[in-house]
């Protein structure tokens, strides 16, 4: 239940509170049939159908073919949580930048497609990007091998919640921002990553450590500046091909 609650009362929260934003309300206006096709078939691939695959296919196959793996790996609660939410989100650093190499970025250049920052584009993918995302899978192993996976669960339902607030294209006063910043990952930060003129930059999801340990890290204009991929435009037929094309 963590994992549909928080997420869902981080959802309508920030649409509530985004909805104040004259520009934010704007730009949801602003979308055509399209944009709007592929993030609700985002949103329900990744909050609906994703989970089912992993309940109803993914953890029978590994009952069937590892039983005597179920279980094996008790973790204290604290433990199991920032497997989660901190090694996780690691893996997650990496799996983004094979994404932006040449070989995946056909497949992954949907998402960039976005040319302003919503709740709604944080799910926003070809539908078979979403199986070439790490927590699929990830997930999917470690409930498994898990004795009591509710720590882990905890930490993949703040993860979705942070991922919703990452694309939300919120702002906070500098204050807060710094605070909140010297960690995590800002929706300025992670719209800067989406930024028309910024290249490779700002890949981490949850935490900003991994980008500022590997050198991938760069602050955002302080200027208004524009998102999303200029150089195509989004078509019903890439839900299943790749778009081609270089990072």
């Amino acid at each position: 239940m963590l994992t549909l609650i928080i997420p869902l009362a981080a959802f309508w929260g920030l649409f509530f509170v985004s909805c104040f934003r004259f520009e934010y309300r704007q730009a949801l206006w602003s979308k055509n049939k399209v944009a709007w096709t592929f993030d609700a078939l985002g949103l329900l691939a990744q909050g609906w159908v994703i989970p089912l695959l992993q309940a109803f296919l993914l953890l029978p196959v590994l009952r069937y073919f590892a039983p005597q793996a179920q279980s094996v790996v008790d973790l204290p609660f604290w433990a199991a949580f920032l497997l989660s939410f901190v090694v996780v989100d690691y893996l997650y650093y990496w799996n983004h930048r094979t994404l932006h190499t040449q070989r995946l970025w056909p497949w992954h250049r949907v998402h960039h497609s976005a040319t302003s920052m919503d709740i709604f584009v944080a799910s926003r993918n070809s539908l078979w990007t979403h199986l070439l995302i790490v927590y699929v899978w990830v997930h999917s192993f470690s409930i498994f091998v898990l004795k009591d996976s509710t720590g882990y669960v905890l930490g993949i339902a703040l993860s979705s919640a942070l991922d919703l607030w990452r694309h939300s294209g919120m702002r906070f006063s500098s204050h807060w921002e710094k605070r909140i910043g010297s960690i995590l990952i800002l929706p300025v930060d992670h719209a800067w990553h989406h930024a028309t003129i910024s290249e490779g930059k700002n890949f981490g999801a949850n935490f900003n450590l991994w980008d500022k340990f590997h050198g991938t890290w760069e602050p955002a204009l302080k200027a208004a500046f524009e998102v999303g991929d200029k150089d195509h435009t989004l078509q019903f037929k890439d839900l299943i091909r790749p778009i081609p094309g270089q990072n």
